[in-house]
């Protein structure tokens, strides 16, 4: 439509000198597309956009979930938006939310959708939301700085582009996060901006029992250790099943030989309650879950520190009575 229109305006001549004319059904047909696509449909850019698409994210009924918040943005007027709009909706977001006064203020489906919408149009978005998060950043009130750090920290590639001096501002914020957020969660992602590891690798053993239970899938390597050492130094069999029942279960697929080795040491050298709680025993039968070869080495670490005779993989729980007793 767009290549005729142009032969149109502007006469285009043609091989045989003769001006460019569209037959009467190309000109039909443009004339329905230009009703169907265009003049038919309301606004999409503007103030009337905005508004639209800002009572779209206040409804009762917008998705929480990121990839539902991407399919339903797709059915408004952000599908086929031009870059103002999608900035214009970044910047309604990351402005309206840490503002009192906005009807987004602080509304958790507000930043569903802007997590969304950098899925959705990643080009145009996450330019200007690195660009938003250094602005708020450099605010004194505590909401933007709030939305500021914890959007640097949930994604990578806005983090890595924090100008110098707001980073000072997102390391202390690591050290002491809002009270809503899951404190291993943020320190899980932080380990992933390249300036602010050395700080997620020094915040991970400041964590609790409490912390480590609040991640549960892409365990790091450092916070799968920290959490080994912290299992392997209860001291009473409240704290064992404590800190079985918390993390050292959920964590079990995921801790390494070398950590699997430190806390069996410590059962060894009776340094630790574990023999006598339930939560040990849980724990065994979470190894023996795995796969075999993985079943294997744990049976072989057992027996290394003379808790042999365990055959975890076919009856974990009474296998564990008769190696601990």
């Amino acid at each position: 439509m767009r290549t005729d229109r142009n032969r149109c305006a502007h006469p285009t001549f043609l091989k045989n000198s003769l001006p460019f004319t569209p037959s009467a059904e190309s000109a039909r047909l443009h004339i329905r597309n230009a009703l169907a696509l265009v003049l038919t449909q309301p606004p999409k850019q503007g103030k009337a956009a905005l508004e639209s698409l800002q009572a779209l994210v206040l409804s009762p009924y917008f998705p929480t979930e990121i990839p539902d918040a991407v399919a339903r943005l797709k059915g408004s007027e952000l599908q086929s938006a031009r870059a103002p709009l999608i900035m214009g909706f970044v910047d309604l977001i990351c402005f309206g939310w840490p503002d009192s006064n906005s009807p987004l203020h602080t509304k958790a489906a507000a930043l569903v959708a802007l997590l969304a919408i950098v899925e959705l149009h990643r080009k145009e978005a996450l330019p200007r939301l690195i660009l938003n998060v250094n602005k708020l950043l450099m605010h004194t009130e505590e909401w933007p700085v709030e939305l500021g750090c914890s959007l640097a920290i949930r994604l990578a590639e806005v983090g890595e582009k924090v100008y110098e001096p707001g980073r000072p501002i997102v390391r202390k914020w690591l050290v002491a996060p809002s009270k809503g957020a899951k404190r291993a969660r943020v320190v899980q992602k932080a380990l992933f901006i390249g300036w602010l590891r050395d700080d997620a690798e020094a915040a991970i053993l400041q964590l609790k029992a409490e912390d480590f239970g609040d991640v549960i899938d892409q365990i790091p390597p450092e916070m799968a250790t920290a959490a080994a050492k912290l299992y392997s130094s209860a001291k009473t069999w409240d704290e064992a099943n404590n800190y079985a029942s918390r993390f050292a279960i959920k964590y079990a697929s995921w801790f390494s030989e070398r950590d699997l080795d430190l806390i069996f040491a410590e059962v060894a050298a009776g340094r630790n309650d574990l023999p006598g709680s339930h939560g040990y025993r849980e724990f065994l039968a979470a190894l023996a879950a795995q796969d075999e070869s993985k079943c294997a080495g744990v049976a072989a670490l057992l027996e290394s520190h003379g808790l042999e005779g365990v055959n975890i993989k076919q009856e974990p729980i009474e296998n564990a009575r008769s190696a601990l007793t």
